[in-house]
């Protein structure tokens, strides 16, 4: 069974932040994905203090969706909101890309 990996496994990949400056901008990319709007969407009032919490939302393409659609105020159909298979997630991934090639 695969485990959650955190920011201490990506720092192991030799990123040019330290720990605390990885903490930081995962702290930052969570306060303005809350600005937007995106994380009350998609959690309601749960407080979301890691990306750990919303791994699967940023892997099966829902936050992406969700983010795209916001910024550029575009509706994309066919998104999938519970993605029970990789092919499904990756189709959610794409529609999204598609609008940033435009």
């Amino acid at each position: 069974q695969p485990r959650s990996r955190g920011l201490g496994d990506v720092y192991k990949r030799q990123l040019p932040y330290t720990l605390g400056e990885l903490k930081l901008l995962e702290i930052s990319l969570l306060n303005w994905l809350k600005k937007l709007g995106i994380l009350s969407k998609l959690y309601g009032s749960l407080e979301i203090d890691s990306f750990l919490l919303i791994q699967r939302e940023l892997t099966n393409g829902i936050l992406l969706s969700d983010l795209i659609q916001t910024l550029f105020n575009v509706k994309i159909p066919g998104i999938f909101k519970d993605p029970k298979v990789e092919a499904t997630c990756i189709s959610n991934i794409r529609k999204p890309l598609e609008i940033l090639r435009r």
